[in-house]
Protein backbone atom coordinates (compact mmCIF):
# COMPACT_ATOMS: atom_id res chain seq x y z
CA UNK A 1 0.00 0.00 0.00
CA UNK A 2 2.82 2.38 0.89
CA UNK A 3 4.57 1.58 -2.39
CA UNK A 4 1.38 2.27 -4.33
CA UNK A 5 0.98 5.64 -2.60
CA UNK A 6 4.57 6.55 -3.48
CA UNK A 7 3.97 5.66 -7.14
CA UNK A 8 0.81 7.77 -7.20
CA UNK A 9 2.69 10.75 -5.73
CA UNK A 10 5.42 10.35 -8.32
CA UNK A 11 2.90 10.22 -11.14
CA UNK A 12 1.23 13.36 -9.81
CA UNK A 13 4.59 15.11 -9.65
CA UNK A 14 5.42 14.15 -13.24
CA UNK A 15 2.12 15.66 -14.33
CA UNK A 16 2.80 18.74 -12.18
CA UNK A 17 6.26 19.22 -13.70
CA UNK A 18 4.82 19.06 -17.20
CA UNK A 19 2.05 21.52 -16.34
CA UNK A 20 4.51 23.83 -14.58
CA UNK A 21 6.89 23.97 -17.53
CA UNK A 22 3.98 24.65 -19.84
CA UNK A 23 2.87 27.58 -17.68
CA UNK A 24 6.43 28.96 -17.52
CA UNK A 25 6.77 28.78 -21.29
CA UNK A 26 3.41 30.50 -21.65
CA UNK A 27 4.44 33.23 -19.22
CA UNK A 28 7.64 33.83 -21.18
CA UNK A 29 5.69 34.09 -24.42
CA UNK A 30 3.18 36.52 -22.91
CA UNK A 31 6.06 38.59 -21.50
CA UNK A 32 7.75 38.74 -24.89
CA UNK A 33 4.52 40.00 -26.47
CA UNK A 34 4.04 42.59 -23.70
CA UNK A 35 0.93 41.00 -22.17
CA UNK A 36 1.96 41.39 -18.54
CA UNK A 37 -1.43 40.53 -17.09
CA UNK A 38 -1.46 37.17 -18.86
CA UNK A 39 2.22 36.62 -18.06
CA UNK A 40 1.60 37.21 -14.35
CA UNK A 41 -1.38 34.86 -14.31
CA UNK A 42 0.62 32.10 -16.02
CA UNK A 43 3.76 32.40 -13.92
CA UNK A 44 1.82 32.59 -10.64
CA UNK A 45 0.25 29.27 -11.56
CA UNK A 46 3.59 27.93 -12.76
CA UNK A 47 5.30 28.29 -9.37
CA UNK A 48 2.40 27.15 -7.20
CA UNK A 49 3.43 23.55 -6.58
CA UNK A 50 6.96 23.53 -5.13
CA UNK A 51 6.54 20.14 -3.44
CA UNK A 52 7.12 18.20 -6.64
CA UNK A 53 9.72 20.28 -8.42
CA UNK A 54 12.26 23.02 -7.83
CA UNK A 55 12.46 24.69 -11.24
CA UNK A 56 15.01 27.50 -11.29
CA UNK A 57 13.91 28.87 -14.68
CA UNK A 58 10.38 29.37 -13.35
CA UNK A 59 11.71 31.86 -10.80
CA UNK A 60 13.85 33.61 -13.40
CA UNK A 61 10.74 34.14 -15.52
CA UNK A 62 8.74 35.20 -12.45
CA UNK A 63 11.38 37.82 -11.70
CA UNK A 64 11.25 39.13 -15.26
CA UNK A 65 7.47 39.35 -15.21
CA UNK A 66 7.30 41.26 -11.93
CA UNK A 67 10.20 43.50 -12.90
CA UNK A 68 8.32 44.20 -16.12
CA UNK A 69 5.26 45.16 -14.06
CA UNK A 70 7.37 47.65 -12.10
CA UNK A 71 8.95 49.12 -15.24
CA UNK A 72 5.70 49.35 -17.22
CA UNK A 73 4.47 52.89 -17.93
CA UNK A 74 0.88 51.63 -18.11
CA UNK A 75 -1.19 52.22 -14.93
CA UNK A 76 -3.28 49.09 -15.59
CA UNK A 77 -0.16 46.93 -15.44
CA UNK A 78 1.39 48.78 -12.51
CA UNK A 79 -1.72 47.88 -10.48
CA UNK A 80 -1.18 44.16 -11.03
CA UNK A 81 1.00 43.77 -7.91
CA UNK A 82 2.12 45.59 -4.78
CA UNK A 83 5.88 45.96 -4.44
CA UNK A 84 6.59 44.08 -7.69
CA UNK A 85 10.28 44.96 -7.56
CA UNK A 86 10.72 43.18 -4.22
CA UNK A 87 8.86 40.16 -5.57
CA UNK A 88 11.14 40.14 -8.61
CA UNK A 89 14.27 40.38 -6.44
CA UNK A 90 13.16 37.48 -4.25
CA UNK A 91 12.38 35.42 -7.36
CA UNK A 92 15.87 35.99 -8.79
CA UNK A 93 17.44 34.99 -5.48
CA UNK A 94 15.30 31.83 -5.49
CA UNK A 95 16.44 31.06 -9.04
CA UNK A 96 20.08 31.29 -7.92
CA UNK A 97 19.35 29.13 -4.89
CA UNK A 98 17.81 26.37 -7.03
CA UNK A 99 20.44 26.60 -9.75
CA UNK A 100 22.52 23.42 -9.57
CA UNK A 101 24.16 23.67 -12.99
CA UNK A 102 25.28 27.29 -12.95
CA UNK A 103 22.94 28.34 -15.74
CA UNK A 104 21.15 31.12 -13.87
CA UNK A 105 23.94 33.48 -12.89
CA UNK A 106 24.36 35.15 -16.28
CA UNK A 107 20.64 35.89 -16.94
CA UNK A 108 20.05 36.84 -13.30
CA UNK A 109 23.05 39.19 -13.40
CA UNK A 110 21.59 40.88 -16.48
CA UNK A 111 18.30 41.44 -14.66
CA UNK A 112 20.00 42.56 -11.44
CA UNK A 113 22.00 45.12 -13.44
CA UNK A 114 18.70 46.67 -14.49
CA UNK A 115 17.37 46.48 -10.94
CA UNK A 116 19.99 48.97 -9.77
CA UNK A 117 18.39 51.94 -11.62
CA UNK A 118 14.93 50.49 -10.88
CA UNK A 119 15.53 50.53 -7.13
CA UNK A 120 17.27 53.91 -7.34
CA UNK A 121 14.20 55.40 -9.07
CA UNK A 122 11.94 53.72 -6.52
CA UNK A 123 14.00 55.22 -3.68
CA UNK A 124 13.77 58.73 -5.16
CA UNK A 125 10.02 58.41 -5.72
CA UNK A 126 9.37 57.15 -2.20
CA UNK A 127 11.59 59.90 -0.75
CA UNK A 128 9.65 62.57 -2.63
CA UNK A 129 6.40 61.02 -1.35
CA UNK A 130 7.68 61.26 2.22
CA UNK A 131 8.02 57.49 2.70
CA UNK A 132 11.52 57.68 4.17
CA UNK A 133 11.68 54.12 5.61
CA UNK A 134 10.61 52.76 2.21
CA UNK A 135 13.13 54.95 0.39
CA UNK A 136 15.88 53.83 2.74
CA UNK A 137 15.04 50.16 2.11
CA UNK A 138 15.26 50.81 -1.65
CA UNK A 139 18.64 52.57 -1.38
CA UNK A 140 19.93 49.72 0.79
CA UNK A 141 18.73 47.19 -1.78
CA UNK A 142 20.82 49.01 -4.42
CA UNK A 143 23.87 48.66 -2.17
CA UNK A 144 23.03 45.00 -1.53
CA UNK A 145 22.85 44.23 -5.25
CA UNK A 146 26.06 46.11 -6.02
CA UNK A 147 27.81 44.14 -3.27
CA UNK A 148 26.87 40.72 -4.69
CA UNK A 149 29.61 38.30 -5.70
CA UNK A 150 28.43 38.39 -9.32
CA UNK A 151 29.50 42.06 -9.53
CA UNK A 152 32.88 41.69 -7.80
CA UNK A 153 34.91 41.77 -11.01
CA UNK A 154 33.63 45.25 -11.83
CA UNK A 155 32.85 46.38 -8.31
CA UNK A 156 32.08 50.07 -7.85
CA UNK A 157 31.54 52.17 -4.75
CA UNK A 158 28.24 53.97 -5.26
CA UNK A 159 29.04 57.01 -3.13
CA UNK A 160 25.92 58.92 -4.17
CA UNK A 161 23.65 56.10 -3.02
CA UNK A 162 25.59 55.74 0.25
CA UNK A 163 25.20 59.46 0.97
CA UNK A 164 21.52 59.45 0.00
CA UNK A 165 20.97 56.44 2.23
CA UNK A 166 22.44 58.49 5.08
CA UNK A 167 20.15 61.45 4.39
CA UNK A 168 17.13 59.18 4.07
CA UNK A 169 17.96 57.31 7.28
CA UNK A 170 18.25 60.67 9.02
CA UNK A 171 14.79 61.64 7.73
CA UNK A 172 13.45 58.25 8.84
CA UNK A 173 14.91 58.87 12.33
CA UNK A 174 17.11 55.79 11.99
CA UNK A 175 20.10 57.61 13.42
CA UNK A 176 22.46 54.65 13.78
CA UNK A 177 22.11 53.87 10.08
CA UNK A 178 22.43 57.53 9.18
CA UNK A 179 25.72 57.78 11.10
CA UNK A 180 26.97 54.59 9.44
CA UNK A 181 26.31 55.85 5.91
CA UNK A 182 27.65 59.35 6.59
CA UNK A 183 30.86 57.86 7.99
CA UNK A 184 31.17 55.73 4.86
CA UNK A 185 30.66 58.86 2.76
CA UNK A 186 33.47 60.57 4.64
CA UNK A 187 35.66 57.50 4.14
CA UNK A 188 35.11 57.83 0.37
CA UNK A 189 35.51 61.63 0.51
CA UNK A 190 31.98 62.29 -0.70
CA UNK A 191 29.57 65.09 0.17
CA UNK A 192 32.07 67.63 1.44
CA UNK A 193 31.14 69.87 4.36
CA UNK A 194 27.50 68.80 4.24
CA UNK A 195 28.44 65.24 5.19
CA UNK A 196 30.35 66.42 8.26
CA UNK A 197 27.57 68.80 9.29
CA UNK A 198 24.87 66.13 8.88
CA UNK A 199 26.90 63.51 10.71
CA UNK A 200 27.50 65.93 13.57
CA UNK A 201 23.77 66.57 13.92
CA UNK A 202 22.94 62.87 13.78
CA UNK A 203 25.49 62.04 16.46
CA UNK A 204 24.33 64.91 18.66
CA UNK A 205 20.68 63.94 18.26
CA UNK A 206 21.48 60.35 19.20
CA UNK A 207 23.23 61.42 22.41
CA UNK A 208 26.83 61.36 21.16
CA UNK A 209 27.37 65.11 21.54
CA UNK A 210 31.13 64.93 22.08
CA UNK A 211 31.67 62.91 18.90
CA UNK A 212 29.28 65.23 17.07
CA UNK A 213 31.31 68.32 17.98
CA UNK A 214 34.47 66.52 16.90
CA UNK A 215 33.09 65.99 13.39
CA UNK A 216 31.79 69.56 13.30
CA UNK A 217 35.27 70.94 13.93
CA UNK A 218 36.89 68.42 11.59
CA UNK A 219 34.54 69.57 8.85
CA UNK A 220 35.40 73.22 9.50
CA UNK A 221 39.10 72.35 9.47
CA UNK A 222 38.74 70.75 6.03
CA UNK A 223 36.23 73.27 4.63
CA UNK A 224 36.90 76.59 6.42
CA UNK A 225 35.27 78.64 3.66
CA UNK A 226 32.11 76.59 3.36
CA UNK A 227 29.04 78.55 4.43
CA UNK A 228 27.09 75.38 5.29
CA UNK A 229 29.80 74.37 7.77
CA UNK A 230 29.92 77.85 9.26
CA UNK A 231 26.17 78.02 9.79
CA UNK A 232 26.23 74.67 11.60
CA UNK A 233 29.02 75.85 13.88
CA UNK A 234 27.26 79.14 14.57
CA UNK A 235 24.03 77.34 15.44
CA UNK A 236 25.89 74.89 17.66
CA UNK A 237 27.48 77.62 19.76
CA UNK A 238 24.44 79.89 19.77
CA UNK A 239 22.23 77.09 21.08
CA UNK A 240 24.97 75.81 23.36
CA UNK A 241 25.27 79.02 25.33
CA UNK A 242 28.70 80.07 24.08
CA UNK A 243 27.97 83.41 22.38
CA UNK A 244 31.58 84.50 22.00
CA UNK A 245 32.50 81.42 19.96
CA UNK A 246 29.34 81.89 17.91
CA UNK A 247 30.36 85.52 17.31
CA UNK A 248 33.81 84.47 16.10
CA UNK A 249 32.31 82.13 13.51
CA UNK A 250 29.73 84.76 12.55
CA UNK A 251 32.54 87.18 11.80
CA UNK A 252 34.06 84.56 9.53
CA UNK A 253 30.68 83.98 7.85
CA UNK A 254 30.19 87.74 7.30
CA UNK A 255 33.68 87.95 5.84
CA UNK A 256 32.81 85.24 3.32
CA UNK A 257 29.31 86.52 2.54
CA UNK A 258 28.97 90.19 3.55
CA UNK A 259 25.61 90.55 1.77
CA UNK A 260 23.85 87.87 3.83
CA UNK A 261 21.40 89.73 6.06
CA UNK A 262 20.70 86.67 8.24
CA UNK A 263 24.28 86.75 9.56
CA UNK A 264 23.84 90.35 10.80
CA UNK A 265 20.50 89.47 12.36
CA UNK A 266 22.12 86.50 14.14
CA UNK A 267 24.90 88.72 15.43
CA UNK A 268 22.33 91.21 16.66
CA UNK A 269 20.70 88.37 18.61
CA UNK A 270 24.06 87.51 20.17
CA UNK A 271 24.64 91.11 21.23
CA UNK A 272 21.20 91.13 22.80
CA UNK A 273 22.10 88.04 24.84
CA UNK A 274 25.28 89.72 26.10
CA UNK A 275 23.30 92.94 26.79
CA UNK A 276 25.32 94.96 24.28
CA UNK A 277 22.20 96.72 23.04
CA UNK A 278 23.84 99.48 20.99
CA UNK A 279 25.77 96.88 18.99
CA UNK A 280 22.65 94.78 18.66
CA UNK A 281 20.76 97.78 17.24
CA UNK A 282 23.59 98.43 14.79
CA UNK A 283 23.43 94.82 13.52
CA UNK A 284 19.64 94.83 13.24
CA UNK A 285 19.74 98.11 11.33
CA UNK A 286 22.34 96.64 8.97
CA UNK A 287 20.23 93.52 8.43
CA UNK A 288 17.09 95.59 7.87
CA UNK A 289 18.80 97.79 5.30
CA UNK A 290 19.82 94.71 3.32
CA UNK A 291 16.55 92.78 3.66
CA UNK A 292 13.48 94.61 5.05
CA UNK A 293 11.66 91.30 5.55
CA UNK A 294 14.32 89.65 7.72
CA UNK A 295 13.27 91.15 11.03
CA UNK A 296 9.57 90.63 10.27
CA UNK A 297 10.35 86.97 9.65
CA UNK A 298 12.17 86.79 12.98
CA UNK A 299 9.13 88.20 14.79
CA UNK A 300 6.81 85.72 13.08
CA UNK A 301 9.08 82.78 14.00
CA UNK A 302 9.31 83.99 17.59
CA UNK A 303 5.55 83.67 17.92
Amino acid sequence: MRKLSFILVMLMCVASVSAQKSKVTGAQNYLTSGKLDKAKEAIDEGVQDEKCVAYAKAYLVKGKVYQGIFESPLPAYKKLAEKPLDIAFDAYMKALELDEKGKMEKPVKAQMTNMIPDYTNEAVNLYNEGDFPGALAAFERVLEIEGMDMFKENATIDTAVIFNAGMTAQKADQLDKAAKYYKQSIEYNYGGAKTYANLSKVLTDSGNKEEGVKYLHKGFELYPNDSWMLVELINHYMLGGEPQKAADYLDKAIELDPSNASFYRAKGTLYEKTEEFAKAEEMYTKALSMDPMILLLSIILAY
